[in-house]
């Protein structure tokens, strides 16, 4: 093992004796690991995580559906060890895995307590939809269990469109100062318009042609 900083290998996360290179230091800077790449390309340092199912350095057997090919755990001190991990990231096998084919999903894992009530939060499948709240999205954002909202700073309209590629014109959903809007975004546009308040103050409105009908 080569500990840097220490001579005494720690228990991380419930992993006791796992890592062959510990750094450990007092400060930001002396607990850091640093990679740089001084090329003219766009590349860029990587960190690579491998995983084969042999038995022996070198094997390439087959990874198989479920499977972790690699994952990034944090754990924090609670006064007396290190040993829970209540956050990770993982890269897990979803399908029939073939010849240059692995089928991966990205999973974001946190708790609100300890790392034995650690759940996934978000998963990202290897067909691009995200699920929030769930472990099987059907669309390319598809929340479950909760609610979701879009807000800008104060004295900013916070709006949502809502598009098909070939048109210029998308559905839009948005939110001023003053009212809330269901608006159609063309020359000529078709709006509703719903202003709160009491009495008077508040209404619901028809627009067409820029004008209120």
């Amino acid at each position: 093992r080569l500990l840097l900083g220490s001579d005494s290998v720690r228990n991380v996360g419930g992993a006791a004796n796992s890592g062959y290179l510990q750094v450990e230091g007092t400060s930001a800077n002396s607990s850091s690991i640093t990679l740089v790449n001084n090329q003219n390309s766009t590349q860029a340092p990587v960190i690579r995580i491998g995983k084969a199912r042999g038995t022996s350095n070198g094997s390439v057997t087959t990874v198989a559906d479920g499977d972790s090919l690699g994952k990034i755990t944090f754990a924090g001190a609670d006064g007396t060890d290190l040993e829970n991990t209540t956050a990770a990231i993982k890269a897990e096998v979803n399908g029939t895995v073939s010849g240059n084919t692995i089928p991966t999903d990205l999973v974001f894992e946190t708790s609100a307590s300890s790392g034995a009530a650690r759940e996934t939060r978000m998963r990202i499948l290897s067909n691009g939809n995200i699920g929030i709240g769930l472990g099987n999205p059907n669309f390319k954002l598809h929340v479950y269990g909760g609610n979701m909202r879009i807000a800008q700073p104060a004295g900013t309209d916070c709006t949502l469109d809502v598009q098909e590629a070939t048109t210029t014109n998308p559905l839009r959903l948005s939110q001023t100062a003053t009212e809330a809007r269901i608006q159609n975004l063309s020359s000529l546009p078709f709006n509703i318009r719903s202003q709160a308040g009491t009495g008077s103050t508040a209404h619901i409105a028809f627009w067409t042609r820029d004008s209120e009908r």
